[in-house]
């Protein structure tokens, strides 16, 4: 299907990892959910919502509520793991600011499925690269203010 694709992944989360490939002779950015991922949060979120129920039962903490934060919270982050959801939303986003395409790009949703995404590919900078600087300003300011 692809012209090719690196083995290697150029990042990872806790979703997903991309994977650089080219296609019809197109660089894009292939991500793929990690094979597990849904049936860890499933799991994860299967023994957080037992402690919720534990804890509406103590007394005095009822008004917490927390067993039904934890169904909507789920079904959020279950949500998260859809990379066709993530696909659609790319899709809004682009059309939302499609005349601001000439001075910044956004990648453009190409094939799309609950565990693959496949994206144009754009160049850029790491987001960490402009905060950083804040970080150490932040840094810096705690630092003068415990002396």
């Amino acid at each position: 299907y692809f012209d090719a694709i690196d083995k290697e992944a150029i990042a990872s989360g806790s979703i997903a990892q991309v994977h650089v490939a080219y296609l019809e002779g197109h660089k894009v950015a292939v991500k793929v959910r990690h094979p597990s991922v849904r049936r860890q949060i499933a799991l994860d979120f299967h023994i957080m919502k037992s402690v919720a129920r534990f804890v509406n039962h103590i007394p005095g903490l009822g008004w917490l509520n927390l067993e039904a934060s934890m169904e909507q919270f789920s079904d959020t982050i279950a949500g998260q793991t859809r990379l066709d959801v993530e696909g659609d939303n790319l899709d809004t986003f682009v059309a939302n600011f499609k005349g601001s395409r000439n001075w910044c790009g956004f990648p453009r949703v190409v094939l799309k499925g609950p565990a693959v995404l496949v994206e144009s590919f754009e160049e850029g900078q790491l987001a960490s690269k402009y905060i950083e600087p804040f970080r150490n300003y932040r840094d810096h300011i705690l630092r003068e203010q415990e002396e």
